[in-house]
């Protein structure tokens, strides 16, 4: 799928809390740190759900945090915006207190 715009959104209360635009700005505030601060940092798909304009997906986000060998697994919902068949939006929502935890 192409990306039409690059808008993404992480909830509040995570880590990487905010909006960022454009691949640099979320690259560098998402998964330059996600691959940097955790070991095997992974999101688990477990179930779509699919409209003309939306593509919502429930799952799982799993790692362990690098500074405190705390492991985590967090219930996650990650909602996909379309527009003429490609991504306009990203907006996530996640149980922020299960990562904070394991960073701390």
């Amino acid at each position: 799928m192409n990306w039409k715009a690059k808008k993404w959104t992480e909830a509040a209360g995570f880590p990487y809390a905010g909006t960022y635009i454009g691949i640099a700005e979320i690259s560098k505030n998402v998964f330059y740190r996600l691959a940097t601060e955790w070991i095997d940092y992974k999101f688990t798909p477990e179930k779509y759900i699919v409209s003309d304009s939306h593509i919502a997906v429930i799952g799982t986000y799993t790692g362990t945090y690098k500074i405190t060998l705390k492991a985590m697994a967090a219930r996650v919902v990650h909602v996909w915006e379309l527009e003429e068949g490609k991504i306009v939006r990203f907006e996530q929502f996640v149980d922020s207190k299960i990562v904070v935890d394991a960073m701390s």
